[in-house]
């Protein structure tokens, strides 16, 4: 229909400026279909077919369609030169842009620039009185997400349960748009513990979704991706294995390999597959996820690099093969020390990790020195350290003395594991 409607306006002599919306429309058709390379091509062909004075419309939803198929750069590239042609008092346009770049932002796991940018859209939207409904539900939907990610999970349930409420009353149940919103508060609801409410939440979402398109589309497989996380948190790992599969299939049949979409997916497979004793399975998902990571920050360390080294190197220790688990646990502290403060306790878990790749290949004495100075960089961290990671380097410091044949050195650190299990919830 699209195609059709923009014969009939270049038949006419209808202007490029005059086109836009039809254009657009015809992208965001071709995007919410998983072809969003199309939608890159074609927003792509209209840059040198328009003036500068419109320019910077094609260059908004070309940052868009750039994010979703994972070139950050360039989609950051492009809206902020939008950002800085529209001018000051356009509010409803900048708000747009605005929470664009803090998708881009989001995606690099950028949190603070991305709230910041959510911030100043949403600022740029009370400012406007023309703007539309579903900008606002855009915004609080998306900055939902975020703090449910970050913990804020009671201010993440107000926006999402307003998002929700905006695009039901725009557009209706049986929308895309009211189906993605259902998966944001499935996502929130995850985080918040109420996973039966997720999941029947997201399930909803996923009938919509099929009697719409379907069913293969970009959006199933978001929905399928929440339904994996809600039931991995609270369901059965057998179908929350299924629904992540379902959902990774369903993305790669759309986006490159390299897609930051995917590296959660993965991770979350990747412990699931931990979970039910499948140490190869995971090895490949972490594998996977680095070399996703790699792809969004090349050539530059970053915590996310050197946290699933770590968790590579956790698996390689677990199957046993002494090189590659002393090179990947080498590898996590690299990028934590070029990362992290000098006494942050995520330090001494990598060192924690890389003292039982030392114990895997026979250095006691080795993986003793460095399972005690995690022991002490855990210990005395300004930021509290998260249980586990106390717990998994007092089990070494057991393992390792047992292995030294020093039991009483050993029972002593069980019984500060004892102590520290009995405390924890």
């Amino acid at each position: 229909a699209y195609a059709e409607a923009l014969d009939l306006m270049r038949a006419v002599g209808v202007s490029m400026v005059e086109q836009f919306d039809a254009h657009f429309g015809r992208f965001d058709a071709l995007r919410w279909s998983g072809r969003v390379a199309e939608s890159v091509a074609g927003a792509e062909s209209l840059l040198d077919a328009v003036g500068d004075a419109a320019r910077w419309r094609v260059q908004a939803g070309l940052g868009v369609f750039l994010t979703e198929t994972g070139e950050l750069d360039a989609a950051q590239a492009h809206l902020n030169q939008a950002l800085e042609s529209v001018d000051l008092n356009a509010h409803d346009r900048r708000a747009e842009i605005l929470v664009s770049l803090a998708a881009v932002h989001a995606s690099r796991s950028q949190h603070a620039d991305a709230l910041d940018y959510y911030a100043q859209a949403m600022d740029a939207f009370a400012a406007t009185d023309r703007g539309s409904p579903d900008t606002e539900a855009v915004i609080l939907m998306n900055r939902a997400n975020l703090n449910a990610v970050l913990g804020q999970t009671n201010e993440a349930l107000v926006d999402v349960e307003r998002a929700l409420q905006l695009r039901t009353e725009l557009f209706g149940e049986a929308h895309h748009l009211t189906v993605e919103a259902l998966g944001f508060r499935s996502t929130v609801l995850t985080e918040l513990g109420h996973f039966d409410e997720a999941i029947a939440t997201v399930r909803r979402a996923i009938e919509i979704e099929r009697g719409l398109s379907g069913g293969e589309s970009l959006l199933a497989a978001e929905q399928w991706s929440h339904l994996g996380l809600a039931l991995h948190r609270g369901g059965p790992l057998d179908e929350a294995r299924e629904a992540l599969e379902r959902a990774l299939a369903t993305y790669l049949r759309h986006l490159p390999p390299t897609h930051p979409t995917l590296a959660t997916i993965r991770n979350n497979l990747a412990s699931i597959y931990g979970l039910q004793g499948d140490a190869e399975g995971a090895l490949g998902e972490f594998l996977a996820v680095y070399e996703i990571h790699e792809a969004i920050s090349p050539d530059q360390p970053t915590v996310n690099l050197a946290m699933i080294a770590s968790n590579v190197a956790e698996t390689y220790v677990e199957l046993a093969q002494v090189e590659p688990s002393l090179a990947w646990a080498g590898r996590a502290l690299e990028q934590g020390r070029a990362t992290l403060p000098a006494g942050h306790w995520v330090l001494g878990y990598f060192m924690s990790v890389h003292a039982s790749a030392l114990l895997l290949a026979g250095d006691s004495d080795a993986a003793l020195a460095e399972a005690k100075a995690a022991q002490a960089l855990i210990r005395d961290s300004n930021t509290p350290a998260q249980p586990i990671a106390v717990r998994r380097n007092l089990d070494l410091l057991v393992r390792i003395h047992e292995a030294r044949g020093d039991s009483a050195a050993a029972a002593q650190w069980r019984e500060k594991m004892e102590a520290l299990d009995a405390e924890t919830p």
